[in-house]
């Protein structure tokens, strides 16, 4: 008699902790479906324009999680609860790296008709310029680095 999935995954944990051969693709095979039911839930909660797809989280998450130092779950459910985990924290990471770059990562604004008249602007104004120069300098450069970004 086989035994349950549940059972199966729970003891295929202990056997990839362990560093059995082919517990970690046994593994995957039994909790793939599972973990795309996690990641598609994450995906639908997410504003539209996400262009991460639930293969992709399934795949990243994944990856995160047979490369822990600790992989001490528990069984099944533990293991799905630290999956859900890592994939939402993987959605919040994306989100934080697309809004730094929008609207000057929290740079105040200043207009560039009131830069233009930035003589007659009171000392704030002009210190406020100069951040904001200085950070595009740093944009910049870092842009120019890597053209991919």
């Amino acid at each position: 008699m086989q035994d349950k999935p549940d059972g199966d995954i729970t003891r295929l944990l202990g056997g990839f902790r362990n560093g059995e051969p082919n517990a970690e693709a046994r593994l995957m095979e039994l909790t793939y479906r599972e973990l795309r039911k996690i990641a598609a839930g994450h995906i639908r909660r997410e504003r539209t324009g996400l262009s991460l797809q639930t293969t992709d989280l399934v795949h990243e998450a994944y990856l995160k999680l047979v490369d822990q130092a600790c992989t001490d779950w528990r069984d099944r459910g533990h293991f799905f609860q630290v999956a859900a985990h890592v994939m939402r924290q993987i959605l919040i990471d994306r989100a934080r790296k697309r809004h730094a770059g929008k609207r000057g990562g929290g740079v105040p604004e200043i207009s560039l008709d009131r830069a233009l008249n930035i003589g007659q602007a009171n000392p704030g104004d002009l210190l406020v310029l100069e951040e904001a120069l200085t950070r595009l300098e740093k944009v910049d450069v870092e842009c120019s680095s890597n053209p991919g970004v």
